[in-house]
């Protein structure tokens, strides 16, 4: 088989395949690496067995991003990331192209996934349409919104009265072809109901609306590859050394979980629920059971309204 990519030394590749080889002492860990005719790869694709437990419990929001600059050669890395029940994101698969997301569908159910969260790469969409007919696609708000900045900031809207300013806007919207970007790009049949929080309040995003999340993920990984350098092998065990980290901290996070003791009562109801959660979901229960709920009871006569106020918490 020939080198895997373009600037990878023998010697390099040689220790990424030992370690590949390594994971599949696990049956249960899935590696994938795939050549065309000529014997060059093209895809590699890595899956741990915890991480596929982790996408068949927590796969119903997923998230994908992809990043560039990883290694020393021109290979971009793409990472699929559950958010688990400690609120923490759990990268559940690394692959090296946007398109072989394929090889995840060979041995994950693609049926758990109610809702994907990307930002607006056209090739990402089209590969999760295709694979994830079902689930529902949202653009992350972070990126929609820098987006629209940047195509207004070419605009020249001086600066004014807001009467001003909207006149002057409308105008844009003629002069500037300004309406045909907005029109083209945000609210054609495509893409309207994927960035708007109307279209979403409905929907289980596990309060995500961006892809933040992954996105500091992959500043992690170049943050420790700074210190650790970029060949190849290095990077797959980088990737493996953290996906483990994050495993084991979830381990003590169940421990703690398990020795902790209440200081607060509350209703039985809750204490019951207090003890089948996780103390990231516990805590957002708490935040809301302290909240004070306000009702009104509104009772009409003849000729007069009477209004009554009632303020209590759970």
């Amino acid at each position: 088989m020939k080198q895997a990519l373009t600037g990878l030394f023998s010697e390099v590749w040689q220790s990424t395949t030992e370690l590949l080889a390594n994971l599949t002492s696990n049956t249960e860990n899935i590696v994938n690496v795939t050549s065309d005719e000529n014997g060059e790869i093209k895809c590699i694709f890595v899956q741990l067995s915890e991480q596929r437990r982790f996408y068949k419990r927590y796969g119903e929001v997923l998230q994908l991003d992809g990043t560039h600059s990883v290694t020393n050669t021109p290979m971009p890395l793409y990472t699929l990331i559950v958010k688990e029940n400690y609120g923490v994101g759990q990268p559940v698969a690394f692959f090296s192209g946007k398109t072989h997301i394929y090889f995840y569908l060979q041995n994950n159910d693609n049926s758990i996934t109610e809702l994907f969260l990307t930002d607006k790469d056209c090739a990402e969409i089209a590969a999760i349409k295709c694979h994830f007919p079902n689930a529902k696609h949202l653009l992350c708000h972070f990126h929609a919104l820098r987006a629209v900045d940047r195509r207004l900031n070419e605009t020249d809207l001086s600066k004014g009265f807001k009467e001003e300013i909207y006149q002057e806007y409308l105008c844009a919207l003629e002069d500037d072809s300004l309406g045909r970007y907005f029109d083209t790009f945000w609210f054609n049949t495509d893409w309207v109901t994927t960035w708007p929080i109307l279209y979403r309040r409905n929907l289980c995003t596990l309060g995500d609306n961006t892809t933040n999340r992954i996105e500091r993920y992959h500043l992690t990984i170049k943050n420790v590859l700074n210190r650790k350098g970029r060949k190849f092998n290095t990077v797959v065990q980088t990737l493996l050394d953290i996906a483990t980290s994050r495993l084991l901290d979830r381990d003590m996070k169940e421990l703690e979980n398990q020795i902790r003791f209440p200081t607060t009562s509350f209703s039985p109801l809750l204490e019951k629920l207090r003890g089948k959660l996780t103390t990231y979901a516990w805590d957002l229960v708490r935040k809301q059971a302290e909240k004070p709920i306000t009702s009104y009871k509104i009772v009409k006569f003849e000729r007069t309204t009477s209004y009554t106020h009632n303020s209590h918490k759970y």
